[in-house]
């Protein structure tokens, strides 16, 4: 997905939150975006800083937390991260696994005034 799109669907999401409080500014952003998204933080930071400008958001930090790939054994149900050195999982050495971390794209949280 561009980040363009990204961007725009973060926005929506972080306005349909802050219609629900009463909001002077927005201080703060946190999004989390998996090793395997695809997403590009540098410009998605920069196109939500567009889309902010005239709202609340304008001026808000952008924090991204970046999600590291994290895999599951098939077999036992060790979790992992991709970087281990041996191929499998490093408890019992099973190769099938599972991707259970690694492609989130979400806003974590908003600090707002």
């Amino acid at each position: 997905m561009h980040e363009s799109a990204r961007a725009e669907a973060a926005f929506r999401t972080i306005q349909n939150e802050l219609a629900k409080h009463e909001v002077k500014r927005v201080v703060k952003v946190t999004l989390m975006v998996g090793e395997l998204s695809g997403a590009d933080a540098d410009h998605l930071v920069e196109h939500l800083e567009e889309y902010a400008k005239g709202t609340p958001l304008e001026g808000a930090e952008y924090e991204v937390v970046d999600q590291p790939v994290e895999l599951e054994c098939a077999k036992c149900g060790a979790r992992y991260g991709a970087d281990t050195e041996a191929p499998g999982c490093p408890k019992c050495g099973e190769l099938r696994s599972n991707v259970v971390a690694g492609h989130e794209f979400a806003v974590e949280s908003i600090e707002i005034e």
